[in-house]
């Protein structure tokens, strides 16, 4: 059985990855990533998990950005068409920009039950996995040559 896809879109990094903590608090979801999306300083917080359990997360981000006026929108996908999760990792959605990592895939096509999530980062210093700690260490910046 696939599991469920949320997404919620705001205004800013520092508000995506509050978003992206209070949704991972508030539901047994997995953190997919959190992207660029087209627009100005735009950014998606991509979860999946049980129908269930996406519904309240997707709720809390969403209470959260209205309350900190961020919200630009949110979305749950209950039951993924196949070939979305590859949009998804291919970086189609919602950024064409980043390159998800191959556990996405294996999470929306074998989900498993997960005590723990990993801190990991793209080459690009974006947040794709976080573990339940509420601190998140940036990454190091690349020098340019």
């Amino acid at each position: 059985m696939k599991e469920a896809l949320g997404f919620v879109e705001v205004r800013g990094m520092a508000s995506a990855v509050n978003i992206a903590d209070a949704m991972l608090k508030a539901a047994n979801v997995k953190l997919l990533g959190i992207g660029k999306a087209r627009g100005s300083g735009w950014m998606s917080v991509q979860v999946s998990g049980d129908v269930g359990a996406i519904k309240a997360a997707a709720e809390t981000g969403k209470s959260l950005a209205i309350e900190n006026g961020v919200y630009i929108s949110s979305l749950i996908i209950p039951r993924p068409a196949d070939g979305i999760g590859n949009l998804i990792n291919k970086g189609v959605v919602p950024s064409d920009k980043r390159q998800a990592t191959k556990e996405s895939q294996a999470i929306l096509e074998n989900p498993q039950p997960s005590d723990k999530n990993k801190d990991e980062f793209s080459e690009k210093g974006e947040l794709v996995a976080s573990s339940s700690s509420s601190e998140v260490t940036p990454p190091k910046k690349q020098s340019k040559k």
